[in-house]
Parts: structure tokens; C-alpha cells; sequence
């Protein structure tokens, strides 16, 4: 049986390789799944191999001259990382390679070296879209690289969110007590390593964005005291967060718990409504149908939240607009709450077989 290499070591890269793993092995191939420690849990691990990888590993040779693999597929990555080092090493050796995108923005970074040359490009570029096709070659992405197949992450949430209606997942066992009140998730993000903490830092993605995750942590917490009517706010974590679980109380009216891993979908699913800044989960989010804000006070770059951009979702800007919005969401969690969602055309069913289908 031949071997075909998937290989994610972010979040979102993660997501969108983990639905093709089951449409590898519809065609007789044998997936072998290169992940790191913290995207374990994005993957089924039955009857697969996994090596688990670190972001010091550059053994990509090493993996193709062992497991003379028929395909290479990779999730996207900004970072120096063994996502990359296996695509190049894989045209070196003439094996078919692909890599699916996992955002709309920031496309030429994800193939570049330091010295902004594309090192990086695969045979084959899986775009969400039409419009992140155009945005890929607008930033000097070769066309003929790139194909629209749907993103197999939002594809897979889709499949997923509709079958939450016909069978419901169990509630979170840390959200048990908080039944009878809001549950609020707010999506944190890694803001302060990565665009640093104040105006003039540099972080390693770019420079400060003009707030970080606990800014708007503390702004929500800070309305919430001034609301002061019972809920629990879920702080889910990102990824690649260092940070613990831990839950507090604010006051005798705010339950807040800090989370790391857990069944996201789920948590949407429980919650009321959910604030974020520009994760790709906001989008998420919105599958679900959930109510859904970006708030980003002091913004000072440019904004590349996707869910934003599209439209999906509105912008707020100001404390007082956060303000008068998780109002709005106590007065609706008073209504009752029917439970719909959202399939967009970038999540189309055929979209981990697209990809599968162009690297086979």
C-alpha cells in the first residue's frame, strides 16, 4: 500500500488536514500524519501512524526517504517549519505536492523564505474560493498553481454543525452549572507574542496592532461589572497559547473560565453569543449561527479579519458599542433561541475530495 504524508503544525492547517485523512484512505493509500504535540487534538488517531514533530524538526528528507511517500499534503503556515521543508523536499524528489489554505489574507508569506523568494510553492495551492484565488495571484501567486476546491475545515464544520441538529452533543462538562444563565465566549488569541503590547513593539508576526487579547479581555470584563447580571464567560484560548485552565469569579455575578482544549464546536453550540477579534473562528461561529461580533478597539493596522471582510460579521470599535451589544444578547437570551445554520458556498460537501483528488 502507498503511503501518502499529511503534515499540519498550526491550527488552522491542522483542521483543514484532518478531514482528508479519511478521503486518503477511500483510495486505498495509507496516511501517515506528521502533527505537534498541541494539534493532536484536531485528529482521529485510529489505525493511523503519527510522528509527532516539534518546530525545531528539519528531518524532511529523512521522512520521504522512509516512507517514499506518493504525495506530500500540508496545511498553511506563516512559520519556519517542517509544513514547508517537506514541500520543497517533495518537488525535489518529484512527488506531487499540496498545500491547503486555510484564511484569506496573507497568502504570499505562507510559501516566502526570509529573503521573500517563494522557496515554498507546491505543485498544488487548494483555495476556499474564487476571491482567495484572485487574492493569492494578485500577491504574485503563480495562477496556474492554484484551484478552488472548498475548504475542507469549514466544510467538515458544516457536516458537523448540521448533524448538531438532529443530535445534539452533550454540554461541556466545565459549562454543567452555567445552564440556567448566558454562556459568552470570548476567543482569545496570541496578540502580545505575536504583534507585541504597546505602540512601537514588533512582535514576530508584525507590528502592534493597537490591542492585544488582554485588553479586550479586560474591556469585556469591565462592561460585564457594569451590566452585572449572571453569566459565564468562556475564555477559549488559543492553541498555541502557554497559558492553563482556570476558572474565576469575578464577582458574585460573573463565572469566568479559561479553557484550552476543548470540543470548540461544542462550545459554540452552548453558547449565546461569542466575541472575538480576527480568528478564523469567528467565522465558525457564525456556521452555527451564533451571535457574533469582532471587537478591536484601537485598531491602528490594517484589518484582516475574514469573517469581517466578508461581511459576516460586524466590526465594533468602541467600549460603548461592546457595551450596548452584550446588552442586546442578555435581552435575546430572555427569547427563545431556535437553532439553524449557515452552509456557505466555501464549504461546499465535495471539498476534501476536491483536494484529495488533485494531489492522487
Amino acid at each position: 500500500m502507498e503511503n501518502v504524508l499529511l503534515c499540519a503544525t498550526n491550527a488552522g492547517g491542522a483542521r483543514n488536514v484532518a478531514p482528508l485523512l479519511k478521503e486518503v484512505k477511500k483510495r486505498g493509500l495509507n496516511p501517515i500524519l506528521i502533527t505537534s504535540k498541541d494539534m493532536k487534538q484536531f485528529f482521529n488517531f485510529k489505525n493511523l501512524k503519527v510522528i509527532e514533530t516539534t518546530s525545531e524538526d528539519t528531518n524532511a528528507a529523512n521522512y520521504i526517504n522512509q516512507f517514499n511517500p506518493k504525495a506530500i499534503i500540508c496545511g498553511a503556515t506563516r512559520y519556519p517549519s517542517i509544513d514547508r521543508l517537506l514541500i520543497r523536499e517533495g518537488k525535489k524528489n518529484k512527488i506531487k505536492t499540496t498545500v491547503a489554505l486555510d484564511e484569506w489574507y496573507n497568502y504570499r508569506i505562507r510559501f516566502e523564505n526570509q529573503k521573500e523568494e517563494l522557496e515554498f510553492l507546491p505543485d498544488i495551492i487548494a483555495c476556499m474560493d474564487e476571491k482567495a484565488k484572485e487574492e493569492a495571484v494578485s500577491e504574485g501567486i503563480p495562477k496556474q498553481l492554484c484551484y478552488v476546491t472548498g475548504s475542507p475545515s469549514l466544510s467538515d464544520l458544516t457536516d458537523k454543525a448540521e448533524d448538531f441538529i438532529k443530535n445534539p452533543r452533550p454540554i461541556p462538562d466545565f459549562l454543567v452549572s452555567s445552564q440556567s444563565e448566558p454562556i459568552f465566549t470570548y476567543l482569545s488569541e496570541t496578540f502580545t507574542i505575536d504583534y507585541g503590547s504597546k505602540k512601537g513593539d514588533v512582535g514576530l508576526l508584525g507590528p502592534f496592532l493597537g490591542y492585544t487579547e488582554e485588553t479586550v479581555k479586560k474591556d469585556i470584563i469591565t462592561i460585564l461589572k457594569d451590566i452585572n447580571i449572571p453569566c459565564t464567560v468562556v475564555e477559549k484560548l488559543h492553541p498555541s497559547s502557554k497559558l492553563e485552565n482556570k476558572e474565576t469569579k469575578i464577582n458574585e455575578n460573573i463565572n469566568w473560565i479559561r479553557i484550552k482544549k476543548t470540543d470548540l464546536w461544542s462550545l459554540f453550540w452552548y453558547s449565546n453569543a461569542v466575541i472575538g477579534m480576527r480568528s478564523m473562528a469567528l467565522l465558525e461561529s457564525k456556521i452555527f449561527n451564533r451571535p457574533t461580533i469582532s471587537y478591536q478597539p484601537g485598531l491602528i493596522v490594517k484589518d484582516i479579519s475574514t469573517a469581517v471582510k466578508f461581511g459576516f460579521v460586524e466590526k465594533l470599535s468602541e467600549k460603548n458599542e461592546l457595551k450596548t451589544w452584550l446588552e442586546n444578547q442578555f435581552e435575546k437570551y430572555k427569547k427563545q433561541d431556535k437553532r439553524s445554520i449557515n452552509r456557505y458556498p466555501f464549504a461546499r460537501k465535495d471539498a476534501s475530495e476536491n483536494v484529495v483528488n488533485l494531489t492522487i
